[in-house]
């Protein structure tokens, strides 16, 4: 996204001038009062494809999270993260782990979480379910595999080399047949979406994490389960 915002070729980013980053790391310098500011809850609308405010308040304090300066933190925000300085609400700033370093810190949030909610709130993921996971080797896709193996989903890993194949075996224990090398036929890719999908005993995929779509799209779209979910991110 930060590449893309550069080049001016990201629909997100704000028009004009803009500073790019959407996740950061570093030292908190100060904690500001929010004594009498409006505070709101939301829940997602009946329908789900929304969000609703269903409580407002004043609130007192500052520590509502325990934050204090001279914390490592590790957050994100909608652009401006490529800073000296960010005034950043305490909602988007968590402590970093004992252990990590800041790199790891700034790039755990943004990858992490689009894993989870595109697995769990957009791809409804539970126990058992086949996901097919598009670049595996990648960010979002390395976090994708460890919510697999941590709630028993079965995954089908795509990989551009046979490279970050063996970084898949070693990391993560996967059956060679649990991955494919993506040919740059659409239509051998689709045989290799056929032959994993015989291999884990399933007629179709439960869940698509998809960030490359293109030509690659449509084999996958072809080949859902009923009632499956095809998830677009970052193509």
């Amino acid at each position: 996204a930060d590449v893309f915002t550069v080049l001016g070729m990201y629909d997100a980013a704000p028009e004009g001038d803009c500073i790019p980053g959407l996740e950061f790391a570093g030292v908190i310098e100060a904690v500001g009062d929010r004594k009498g500011k409006p505070w709101a809850k939301v829940e997602r609308t009946p329908d789900g494809l929304g969000y609703q405010v269903v409580e407002r308040e004043d609130r007192e304090g500052t520590t509502e999270r325990g934050l204090r300066v001279g914390d490592r933190v590790m957050g994100f925000t909608r652009f401006g993260a490529y800073a000296t300085h960010i005034n950043i609400g305490s909602s988007f700033v968590r402590p970093i782990p004992q252990g990590w370093s800041y790199s790891q810190g700034a790039a755990f949030l943004v990858q992490a979480l689009t894993a989870w909610y595109g697995m769990f709130e957009l791809g409804k993921a539970t126990e058992g379910k086949r996901v097919l996971v598009h670049s595996a080797a990648g960010g979002v896709g390395l976090f994708t595999l460890q919510i697999c193996q941590m709630f028993k989903l079965v995954p089908i890993a795509i990989v551009g080399s046979s490279s970050k194949a063996d970084l898949l075996i070693e990391q993560f224990g996967l059956n060679p047949k649990n991955i494919i090398v993506r040919a740059r036929s659409q239509r051998k890719f689709g045989k290799s979406l056929d032959a994993a999908l015989e291999y884990v005993k399933s007629k179709g995929f439960d869940i698509i994490m998809d960030s490359v779509a293109g030509k690659y799209f449509r084999p996958g779209y072809e080949r859902l389960a009923r009632g499956g979910r095809h998830v677009l991110f970052g193509a």
